[in-house]
């Protein structure tokens, strides 16, 4: 989760320095035309009108360019973000789920266990009647049947999460 959160503020600061950069990019060629009119001006070039219009539509060209760049890495960086936050969502998912499922093990693993050590221990200090014993021992197994049933239900799934599941098919 810590590490998710790390990607998240990562890629937030990337895509912001992108941001920037492309923003200072279509600045800077918004300006171009004008700003080469003038340093041809000023080193003694005299441009006719049809010449500044010339320098102004190619700086618009690479301005138009850059812009539908500039777009389409916005898009990009939009859906990346988006992939990110789906994932991020996700692994808060499965985390839920996996403590969801370790705290219902828990309990089935628990339940047997303190039903069965009961039963033993009243059996053990001779508080159950001769009469009740063999019920207390039936309990106690179909208890331990309980637990060894549920302990093969996680290492069945903990097999089929692994991969290591092995089939047999037989014809009907």
């Amino acid at each position: 989760m810590e590490r998710t959160k790390k990607s998240f503020i990562l890629y937030l600061t990337i895509a912001g320095v992108a941001a920037l950069v492309i923003s200072w990019w279509l600045i800077f060629f918004a300006r171009q035309g004008e700003v080469l009119i003038e340093r041809l001006g000023a080193s003694g070039v005299n441009l006719s009108l049809e010449e500044m219009d010339a320098v102004r539509d190619a700086t618009h060209e690479s301005l138009r360019m850059f812009a539908f760049e500039g777009g389409f890495l916005a898009l990009l960086t939009v859906g990346g973000l988006l992939l990110l936050i789906r994932a991020q969502r996700r692994e808060v998912e499965m985390h839920r789920r996996q403590r969801d499922f370790l705290s219902g093990v828990t309990h089935e693993l628990r339940s047997p266990i303190a039903s069965a050590r009961l039963q033993v221990e009243s059996l053990r200090m001779g508080r159950v009647p001769k009469d009740k014993q063999e019920r207390y021992l039936v309990r106690t197994l179909a208890d331990l049947d309980r637990l060894s049933r549920t302990v093969d239900q996680l290492l069945k799934a903990a097999r089929a999460s692994s991969g290591r599941v092995q089939l047999s098919l037989q014809p009907l």
